[in-house]
């Protein structure tokens, strides 16, 4: 495999055939199933392609090394345009905005090879088979990318049950499930991003891709069904008015803190409360 195209959805479809065939060489599907098969291999395929140029990256180009030794099909002139790709502003700029996207997420899912995609189908299923059963849901309320979301970080605990492997974790939920409470009393109402999940988690959805579902999809595939509220004007200035609020209150705190404010009677610190 060349590294030099930009994604795997650029890899020229005659190459993925190719790769498919050869692992049909070694395995033999039950009759009905190779579609299905066919596009899990492909999805794990790609996995694997994103993660071997990452480690080409941090192996090799990082270190000033050449991977020519290892892997001897990569030609010289492959190697150079891949170290122009990674080495571009915009390449930089998107490593650095990535790795800081990474460190804000303290609450790491637990997801194997295929991310959610491979994992969605089960997961839904999981949740049928309870309500078919009459069973509790534990995350009734949540909507779908918020469940998957949760799912995604749960863990196996002593004794066999599901639970979460870190404390603020587990808090995270329980905010989660609090918010989720509150819209089904009519108390709160999720306003497409702004919903049950990212008020539990207290930090704003990240342009560009949508938690819970996929880092491949943008808001408009991430929340179809609050398509009408994209480009509207009043949308808009609501925004405006938080953006507004949120910077001045900014402002004020660092004016306290700074000791910029001289009044008799306040307090040398504003919390904003």
């Amino acid at each position: 495999m060349e590294p030099t195209w930009l994604d795997w959805r650029d890899v020229p479809s005659g190459r993925k055939s190719f790769l498919w065939d050869e692992v049909k060489k070694y395995f033999q599907f039950p009759h009905g199933t190779e579609a299905k098969a066919k596009e899990y291999t492909l999805k794990q395929l790609g996995f694997s392609y994103r993660k071997w140029k990452t480690e080409l990256t941090n192996k090799y180009l990082k270190n000033n090394l050449t991977p020519f030794e290892e892997y001897g099909k990569i030609t010289p002139a492959q190697w150079d345009e891949f170290v122009r790709q990674r080495t571009t502003k915009e390449a930089i700029q998107r490593s650095a905005a990535n790795s800081a996207l990474a460190k804000t997420d303290r609450h790491k899912p637990h997801l194997g090879p295929g991310g959610y995609a491979a994992k969605v189908e089960q997961w839904l299923k999981e949740r049928e088979d309870l309500i078919a059963k009459g069973l509790p849901d534990p995350y009734e309320g949540l909507n779908e990318r918020t469940y998957l979301r949760v799912k995604g970080r749960e863990v196996k605990v002593p004794g066999g049950e599901k639970g979460f492997a870190k404390p603020e974790t587990a808090e995270v939920v329980k905010r989660i499930k609090f918010w989720a409470e509150k819209e089904k009393e009519g108390k709160f109402v999720s306003d497409r991003e702004k919903d049950c999940l990212t008020r539990g988690l207290g930090t704003k959805e990240h342009g560009g891709q949508v938690r819970g579902l996929s880092s491949k999809k943008n808001w408009k595939q991430g929340f179809s069904e609050d398509i009408h509220k994209y480009k509207k004007h009043d949308r808009y200035k609501q925004e405006m008015r938080e953006t507004a609020k949120e910077v001045f209150m900014e402002e004020i705190k660092t004016m306290f803190t700074q000791g910029k404010f001289d009044i008799p009677g306040l307090p040398a610190v504003f919390d904003g409360s």
